[in-house]
Parts: structure tokens; C-alpha cells; sequence
């Protein structure tokens, strides 16, 4: 059974904002990735964003809020065809997938279409639907920063770890982090791993994950670039653990992914941090003031959505010069990347 959590909060406009009739009712309703929510990772930095919006509006307007978190793919698929088939509300509605893989789902279902008052909008999605609206922070830069980075600091013995070898963000950030560690991304195919054959699999495995990491430790590798989703957590879980203590002249490094992680293992080096929190705000601030937006936006470094964080015991350690010059060399990089026919 998912959690269905409605929220009733009311909203009202700023004086600089325009007026909205006193007896407009919205409903907004996310769907989050299976398992999705208890990640750690961006899906719980959405969760966060829903309260914000529920804080923040306060007023007039009623905005009812329901986050779904559904079980699997089936009763998510179960919740959108719902969704699309109760038509009869006279109010305005939003809905919110959580997800890359909503983006096909929907592609392949031509009457998922929003109509009338109803519109949709994708999130971690780069997809380009009729009507619908998707909002995508790419990893591409901070990826290539991450390469980068773990270069200067004198790792010989990166290694990515990866979901599956399939989903187009994670191989998007793989291919980035190579391209700054070595300036390509051919002949390391032994230096990538996968948990899942199949796409949007791998990422609930902490305990593959964890398995993995021993035995990544005892071949020398000196740091992980993760890419797993809430399967991170097996690979922090290994750090803290005794048998990470017993290997310590062969300590392996990580970093944080999707949110700030450095509570987790004191071996993680820095943060790179996507704050869909933000985009949802935004948005929904817009939609609900009847603003015109762009129907496909992407957010990358240098933005406030896609924030690159040293952890607090290595801050005295790094030349912050030093990060901001790789970090403006890899915006650089990013939007040359963002400007080709590859990237849309």
C-alpha cells in the first residue's frame, strides 16, 4: 500500500504577485520512484521541497498536496492512469513525477496527456512530451569537477560504481567523471561496475553495494565515484564498518551523491548536491501565478540546483582557489557539452 499523505495548507499572493480569484483550489500530486523516499538522496530533498510549499503559502488559495510513494513499478503505473482518468475535477491540478523513468513510461502512453486546467511536469527527466513540462540537473559538470578533483588530490585508482549501465543520467556522469580524471572515457570499461542488468534497477542494493566495496578495498582501488542511488549506502555502511578499520593502508575514498553526505563516513571527500527542492519551488510558484514557462529547462554548475560541497573535515585541506578554477573550467566544459546535438 503506498503512503498517501494530504496536506491542506492555503496560499496567498505577495502584493507584488498577481491576484488570484480567493476561491481557486489546486491539487498537486507527486509520484516518487518506487522506494524512492528514505533514499537519502534528491527524492527525499523533494519531499522536503513539498513541505516548504506547504509552509509557505498561506492564505487564501487551498492547495492540496499528495505525495505518493508507490510500492513498484506496477501500482506506480496503477496511480497514473488514475490520475489521468478522474477528469471530472473542476480544479486545477499539477502532477509530479519523481524520476528519469517516468519520462519513457509516458512517451509510450500517448493518452497520458494532460488536459484542460491539468498540466504535468517531470522531474530528473529530460524528456520533451506536447504539453507537458520536464526540469532536468544535469551531473555532466560536476561529474567532469569530481574527475577532476580526485586527480589533484593524487587518487591512482578511481573506480565508478553504477546503477546499470543503461539509464542515460548515470552513464551521462560516468563518461563526465572520466573525461576529467583522464581526458577520455575509452579503455575503462574494467574501472565501471554495475549492480542491475536492467534499466532502473540498481538502486535499492546497499548490500551488493557493500560486497562490492570489500572487495574494490582489497584490490587497491583508492576511490569510488557512486552512482547508485540509495545503494550509496552500502558503500558508507563498508567504511564505517570494522573490516574498513583492519584495511586502513588501503583506505578507499568517496563522495556524497544527489545530497550533502558527509555525516555518513568520515572518508567522504566532498558532496555533490542536486537540489530538486528548488526547481519544485520555483515551479510551483510560477504555475500557481499562471506565469509562461519554458516546457524544458536543464540545470547545471554554476547554478544554485547543482552545488558541489567539500566536507567539513577536509575544508582546511583545500585550496579554494584551486576549486574555483576547476569549477569554472568545468561550466565551461559543461555548457559546450549542453550546446551539442548529444545533450538534447
Amino acid at each position: 500500500m503506498a503512503t498517501l499523505l494530504p496536506i491542506l495548507a492555503s496560499c496567498k499572493d505577495d502584493e507584488e504577485t498577481p491576484t488570484r480569484t480567493q476561491a481557486e483550489v489546486v491539487e498537486i500530486t507527486a509520484v516518487f520512484v518506487p522506494g524512492g523516499l528514505g533514499d537519502r538522496g534528491f527524492s527525499d530533498n523533494v519531499y522536503e521541497g513539498i513541505y516548504r510549499i506547504k509552509e509557505y503559502y498561506k492564505g487564501d488559495q487551498i492547495v492540496a498536496i499528495r505525495p505518493l510513494i508507490p510500492q513498484d513499478e506496477q501500482e506506480a503505473y496503477k496511480y497514473i492512469e488514475q490520475w489521468f482518468a478522474d477528469d471530472s475535477s473542476e480544479y486545477r491540478r499539477l502532477l509530479v513525477t519523481v524520476g528519469d523513468a517516468y519520462g519513457a513510461w509516458f512517451e509510450k502512453n500517448p493518452h497520458w496527456r494532460p488536459k484542460g486546467q491539468d498540466d504535468v511536469l517531470f522531474l530528473d527527466s529530460r524528456v520533451s512530451i506536447e504539453n507537458c513540462y520536464s526540469r532536468y540537473i544535469t551531473l555532466y559538470g560536476l561529474s567532469y569537477m569530481a574527475g577532476l578533483f580526485v586527480k589533484n588530490l593524487g587518487s591512482e585508482t578511481p573506480f565508478v560504481l553504477k546503477a546499470n549501465n543503461i539509464d542515460f543520467p548515470i552513464n551521462e556522469a560516468a563518461n563526465a567523471f572520466w573525461l576529467g580524471y583522464r581526458g577520455t572515457t575509452e579503455h575503462f570499461m574494467n574501472f565501471t561496475l554495475t549492480l542491475a542488468d536492467s534499466a532502473n534497477q540498481g538502486y535499492n542494493l546497499p548490500d551488493s553495494a557493500f560486497q562490492l566495496c570489500t572487495l574494490l578495498n582489497y584490490l587497491g582501488f583508492d576511490f569510488v565515484y557512486p552512482l547508485c542511488g540509495y545503494s550509496n549506502q552500502g558503500l558508507f555502511r563498508f567504511m564505517r564498518s570494522e573490516m574498513a578499520e583492519r584495511l586502513d593502508d588501503r583506505r578507499i575514498y568517496t563522495c556524497g551523491m544527489d545530497a550533502d553526505q558527509y555525516c555518513y563516513s568520515t572518508q567522504i571527500l566532498f558532496s555533490i548536491v542536486k537540489r530538486y527542492d528548488l526547481v519544485l519551488e520555483q515551479f510551483v510558484t510560477d504555475w500557481l501565478q499562471h506565469k509562461k514557462m519554458d516546457k524544458k529547462v536543464t540545470f547545471g554548475l554554476g547554478t544554485e540546483h547543482a552545488v558541489y560541497i567539500v566536507s567539513p573535515l577536509y575544508q582546511d585541506m583545500v585550496d579554494y582557489r584551486f576549486i574555483d578554477s576547476i569549477q569554472q573550467v568545468s561550466i565551461a566544459f559543461e555548457q559546450r557539452y549542453l550546446d551539442s546535438a548529444y545533450a538534447h
